[in-house]
């Protein structure tokens, strides 16, 4: 009976690349919500100065304008704020990518190893099965 002695390390293996294909997904998904934000800011800026434009055209007071500004300045940090959130999530996706691909790496090498070995034991199997033919043959 084949017994892989190396069973529960690459059980190890297997949980860990789980749980960094996990990591990846969460990655992923927070990336895609600072870009949605991102989207979000922008679509705001947009409005606001579509708003100013039909402002202008009427009467307009200093503290309209003044606050109209305000806002477009906390909107304008706001958006590259979150284009360095941006950044960052995505130098956590590719380092959480890149630990995905070395757990898989660890995983195939004692898949490789256990497959090594399970071939090993059938080719003893057939040594031993053949020798005991053979020893059978010759008291026939």
């Amino acid at each position: 009976m084949f017994r892989f002695r190396l069973e529960s390390l690459m059980r190890l293996k297997v949980y860990k690349e789980k749980m960094q294909l996990d990591e990846l997904g969460k990655c992923t998904i927070k990336l895609h919500q600072a870009e949605e934000r991102k989207v979000q800011i922008a679509q705001e800026i947009a409005r606001l100065n579509a708003e100013k434009k039909t402002q202008l055209k009427g009467i307009v007071s200093i503290d309209q304008i003044k606050m109209c500004y305000e806002y477009s300045q906390y909107l304008n940090n706001l958006l590259v704020r979150q284009e360095q959130v941006i950044m960052e999530r995505r130098e956590e996706l590719e380092t959480a990518r890149a630990k995905l691909i070395e757990a898989m790496q660890e995983r195939k090498i004692f898949e490789k190893l256990k497959d090594k070995q399970y071939h090993k034991y059938l080719y003893e199997q057939d040594k031993l099965e053949q020798a005991a033919l053979d020893e059978l043959a010759s008291r026939s």
